[in-house]
This record gives structure tokens, sequence and C-alpha cells, in this order.
């Protein structure tokens, strides 16, 4: 299993805010994105323009490769459709 605690910035293109639960696509490579449940650690929900501490958990291991803290990872609706970004802090990797 992987989770990934991150910065998420909402970026304001979705207008509504983000929950716990929310399941954008997380873009570790631009052309294969991978579905990724976000839990907000440090508050209740994310307005437009917000940053706030996350932990996501992308459905594909596999799509994620080796991300390192500091690296930015795109997440949408869509390719086109971008609704924010995830700044790595620190990747966990623990077994089934």
């Amino acid at each position: 299993m992987l989770k990934v605690k991150a910065w998420l910035t909402h970026k304001g293109v979705r207008k509504a805010p983000m929950h716990s639960g929310y399941r954008p696509a997380a873009f570790f490579f631009p052309d294969h994105p991978t579905s990724a449940a976000i839990r907000l650690l440090d508050r209740e929900e994310l307005l437009p323009g917000e940053r706030a501490i996350v932990e996501i958990m992308p459905v594909s291991e596999s799509l994620v490769g080796n991300p390192s803290p500091g690296t930015i990872v795109k997440i949408g609706e869509s390719p086109r459709h971008i609704v924010g970004q995830l700044e790595i802090i620190e990747v966990i990797r623990t077994p089934f």
C-alpha cells in the first residue's frame, strides 16, 4: 500500500470546496493518471485558493513511480481540468 503526505493547493478551477474522500486523477505521469483518494488532515474542507496538508492513497501504485519530497503533482478531473497540485512531503510504503 502506498500513502503520500503532501501539501495540496486548491487552484480554484473547481468552484466547490474539496473534502476528504474526493477522488481526483493524480498525474504522477502526465499521460497515465491514477485515481487518488484525498484525506484532509488539518481541516474539514479546502476552499479555492487555500492550501492544506493531505494524505492521498493512489489506486495504482505502478502509476506513481518514485516521487520524492518536493515533487509537484497535478490533480484534476481530466488533463484539461486541473483543480490543484500536490507538493510531496513524505511517501509511505507499507506491505498489505
